[in-house]
């Protein structure tokens, strides 16, 4: 029996079951796999107010405050230039509003990209990063908080523990409509914002196979992930606005932690799994079978997102994609990305949306690897320098 934390994480491993039998042309054993999530102590969130939180942490007392916590990487957790993108969307100078961005510096050179891009927004006023803070701190950090945001768009993200956190603390949700993220959700707690992939043939070229370092491999898949940014800024903007709704919703949110999260509810489920499955076992021979070394992404994930789009779908470029093009500047590229994004293309591309056209229409019209360019405008959603009509 297998124990997975989420629906999402079960199908992964239901599709790639599916994909050894079809690869190795034989029958499977049946497996159970059973879903159980994690489970979280909130306690460690009483005692401590709002007000005693923000003066611990050095926090402007009356500002409205949103929260985005997770590892600083953007291949192995969340890009947050799209993030960044949507607050530069509703700030304006004089709104009491506030983004904190914090968690661990696993790529201290990611930290520094985006302390850069929020000052090439003109947001180092409004926003406040912080990393690698001890556990006291992060606790203060979620109690100073309004609401939670995380735009999570990595293959790797099957639950979500820190959005488990933040109910605990009473903060309602902004969070992509995305892989175990959205079991954790419901409308009374919880903002979801569309989230879009493709079927890209690039994914199943011999070069994305086994022996592709995996890092740079979920870097190129996390880039092709739209997660819908004015959604994702309307969403923020609804709950800045609005402090009362914010104050429904965080009651609602520990609510729902208390009746579905608590370790003490989830530590009963798994010892009744235990015990069932002590009562069912029977020792017998267990073969070794082999595992798919390269499996269909495609196929294994398309279940994470809310929408998949096709070829035929309309695009045009944004006002901030042409305002980089009257600069004469390109957006800034992560790591190993130039092999995928050609800037040259970029603005070709920028130039062409200025009405709307398919994708298709952009892959016919740039010529070269049909491949990378069904790639490219995937990249350019993400980043908002393409938008759904």
């Amino acid at each position: 029996a297998i124990i997975c934390s989420s629906k999402s994480g079960r199908d992964v491993l239901s599709n790639c079951f599916e994909q050894i039998r079809l690869m190795r042309n034989i029958p499977l054993p049946p497996v159970k796999m059973e879903v159980i999530p994690f489970g979280f102590d909130g306690s460690v969130f009483d005692g401590i107010g709002r007000e005693a939180s923000r003066k611990h942490m050095g926090l402007p007392p009356d500002e409205i405050m949103a929260l985005c916590f997770g590892r600083f990487s953007e291949y192995d957790k969340m890009d947050l230039f799209p993030l960044l993108q949507a607050f530069h969307k509703i700030y304006r100078k004089g709104r009491p509003w506030r983004l904190v961005l914090a968690g661990a510096a696993h790529q201290p050179e990611y930290v520094k990209m985006v302390e850069m891009w929020t000052k090439a927004l003109g947001l180092e006023y409004a926003v406040t990063i912080k990393t690698d803070i001890p556990e006291g701190e992060k606790i203060a950090l979620f109690k100073s908080a309004d609401f939670f945001v995380s735009p999570s768009d990595n293959l790797q993200e099957t639950f979500g523990l820190t959005l488990i956190e933040a109910l605990a603390a009473g903060l309602p949700l902004v969070v992509s409509n995305f892989s175990g993220y959205r079991e954790i959700l419901s409308p009374d707690v919880a903002k979801a914002v569309t989230t879009r992939w493709s079927d890209l043939d690039l994914f199943k070229a011999i070069e994305f196979g086994p022996l592709f370092h995996e890092g740079v491999l979920h870097r190129y898949i996390a880039q092709s992930v739209h997660v819908d940014i004015k959604q994702l800024s309307m969403s923020m903007m609804e709950l800045f606005s609005n402090p009362g709704r914010c104050r429904e919703m965080s009651k609602a949110a520990r609510k729902r932690f208390n009746e579905h999260y608590d370790y003490r509810i989830i530590i009963e489920r798994l010892e009744a799994l235990w015990m069932k499955l002590k009562r069912q076992f029977e020792r017998e021979r267990v073969k070794k079978r082999g595992l798919p070394l390269f499996p269909d992404y495609f196929q294994v994930f398309s279940h994470y997102f809310s929408e998949i789009l096709g070829l035929e779908t309309d695009v045009r470029n944004t006002p901030f994609a042409e305002r980089l093009i009257e600069l004469g500047q390109d957006y800034p590229l992560y790591t190993d990305m130039e092999q995928l994004i050609d800037r040259e293309n970029v603005r070709r591309a920028i130039t062409y949306t200025s009405e709307p056209k398919t994708i298709r229409e952009i892959i016919d019209h740039l010529g070269g690897d049909t491949r990378k360019t069904h790639y490219q405008s995937m990249w350019m959603l993400k980043h908002g320098l393409l938008e759904l009509c």
